[in-house]
């Protein structure tokens, strides 16, 4: 029949003329040195068919070394015994990810790392470990690497398996300082548009002179417009400054239609919740 199943570990193997019914299953596994132990008297001679397990004729033990089939042989007095060992894998019993939990900003990369543990707690170095992302239009992984590429704003799950075991990593993609900028610049031109000084502080705090500036102007003015360009950004650690040019339009209830060239800063500040804009400044 089949030879039993052993896992790696220290379990006796006993060789004879004749084969041990009492053999134990041994797991294969990647840990140095688990071997197998047996008795041998003078004159035996012991040897494995196969590199599943290794003989060591010197001490008499039998060693584990991979998933497969072996014979081992004895030899008494001329008479040989042997014993057909068979090695299986150690069953994956944990897959461990890290870190347990990411933040990323459009754009950004990190790799996670997982480890493959046995039942008994032992690293398995050799287990293969494939990665999937649940969303990967949010953020993507490389299959065998886990390398993660966070896309668009949103939250996702990555996977990491191995013998049919997973574990998995919830990942945060935040939109980064150059999507924000673009955001906020639209909200403002929208919100100078409706003439309304407060729905312009909603969007990105002012200082007192700007707007008393823009009530004033909104008093006497009709068809009120921002066409405005984001020029550059600049990103320093957790601040960041945007250059905004462009013109105010509108139409003058006595002087009629009116055009004015602006240069604005807008600053933002990136927090736990990630950037949000603190305020704005005029260049001219």
């Amino acid at each position: 029949g089949a030879p039993p199943s052993r896992e790696a570990g220290q379990h006796p193997v006993h060789t004879a003329a004749a084969p041990d019914p009492r053999r134990r299953a041994v797991p294969a596994s990647t840990i140095d040195g688990c071997q197998a132990h047996g008795r041998r008297r003078r004159g035996d001679e012991g040897q494995s068919r196969d590199q599943s397990v290794q003989r060591d004729d010197a001490a008499g033990r039998v060693t584990a070394l991979a998933p497969g089939t072996a014979t081992v042989t004895a030899v008494v007095g001329g008479v040989a015994g042997s014993a057909d060992v068979a090695v299986s894998a150690v069953p994956v019993a944990e897959v461990r990810v890290a870190p347990t939990s990411l933040i990323l900003e459009m754009g950004q990369e990190e790799a996670l790392s997982a480890s493959a543990i046995g039942r008994g707690g032992q690293l398995l170095a050799d287990a293969a470990v494939q990665w999937v992302s649940t969303a990967p239009s949010t953020a993507s992984v490389d299959a065998t690497t886990g390398l993660v590429r966070a896309l668009r704003p949103g939250e996702v799950s990555i996977e990491a398996s191995a013998g049919g075991v997973s574990g998995v990593v919830p990942v945060e993609v935040r939109p980064n300082l150059e999507t924000i900028v673009r955001v906020i610049t639209e909200r403002f031109s929208e919100a100078f548009g409706s003439g309304d000084v407060d729905s312009l502080e909603r969007v990105l705090p002012l200082r007192q002179q700007g707007s008393n500036r823009l009530r004033q102007l909104f008093r006497n003015a009709s068809d009120l417009q921002a066409d405005l360009t984001v020029s550059s950004i600049d990103e320093r650690g957790d601040e960041g400054t945007a250059l905004v040019d462009g013109y105010y339009r509108w139409v003058d209830r006595q002087a009629g239609a009116q055009e004015f060239p602006v240069a604005l800063t807008f600053r933002f500040h990136r927090g736990l919740e990630g950037w949000r804009p603190i305020g704005m400044e005029t260049r001219n």
